[in-house]
């Protein structure tokens, strides 16, 4: 966590459930009201980046084949890098999703990442918890469309439910 006059960060990397973050956050922002020197935040974001395991012959599998086809078919080759960003606007603001291959460079191995970026601007603090658990709603629907059957395999129903 980062707190300053004008900021307030929370970052993990990973947690059991958004109720757990949703916690920890609304823990942080009962602090911060009498810290941060505004009413409001000019931006509230909720942010995740997924890293699946990367094999051109099963990547359909793991990702949404809408995302990739290109590469399970072998389009172009052997790839070195592959990157997509979408912007949009949604119901309570806007989002930047991010996607392609990337390497994790403790494993040394090739990864397809799913980045996904929501956020509103001008949030009141009062207002802060409702708007970040409306943004996990939008962020987590998206997150689960991207998924391949594989992968929703892996995580199993229980994760994937609502």
């Amino acid at each position: 966590m980062t707190l300053r006059a004008a900021a307030l960060s929370l970052e993990t990397s990973s947690y059991d459930s958004f109720a757990q973050f949703e916690k920890r956050l609304g823990f942080v922002l009962k602090a911060a009201e009498g810290t941060i020197d505004s009413d409001f935040f000019t931006r509230v974001g909720l942010r995740y980046i997924n890293a699946v395991p990367f094999a051109p012959s099963e990547v359909k599998q793991w990702v949404n084949p809408a995302l990739v086809s290109p590469l399970g078919e072998g389009t172009f080759g052997d790839v070195e890098e592959h990157w997509q960003r979408v912007r949009g606007p949604t119901t309570v603001g806007g989002y930047c999703f991010q996607h392609g291959l990337g390497t994790d460079p403790q494993a040394g191995r090739r990864e397809y990442i799913l980045d996904f970026d929501f956020y509103r601007e001008d949030v009141t603090i009062p207002e802060t918890l409702s708007i970040v658990r409306q943004l996990h709603d939008q962020e987590y629907a998206m997150f689960a469309w991207s998924l391949g059957d594989k992968a929703k395999e892996h995580l199993g129903p229980s994760t994937l439910k609502k």
